[in-house]
């Protein structure tokens, strides 16, 4: 019998900002000397220890989908992105609001 995989919780978030390319390249250089990340101008992909990162730049806007098996890991990934995503925008003051994500 195949064991089926928990399933998986996701929480966004769209971060308005004026160059949202130049912080998806900010955030992956920084976590790629810890995790596994991959980016190019348009998106980006983080491997956590508690689940996953997607990033997308489009226009002036930076998306970002969470995904991890429990809430908990969950919790952890957004408490990850919150404090770097203030530090790499530097200057900008942003606002995150997380929203659970369609599955």
């Amino acid at each position: 019998m195949k064991k089926e995989s928990p399933p998986v919780k996701t929480l966004q978030t769209i971060v308005a900002i004026e160059q949202p390319s130049l912080l998806l390249n900010r955030l992956c250089k920084h976590f790629r000397h810890k995790v596994p990340a991959e980016w190019d101008e348009h998106q980006g992909r983080v491997e956590f220890k508690p689940g996953l990162c997607l990033l997308t730049a489009e226009g002036n806007r930076l998306h970002i989908l969470l995904e991890a098996e429990t809430d908990s890991a969950l919790e952890s990934l957004k408490m990850i992105l919150d404090i770097h995503i203030q530090r790499m925008a530097r200057k900008e003051e942003l606002e995150l609001t997380w929203e659970s994500a369609p599955t």
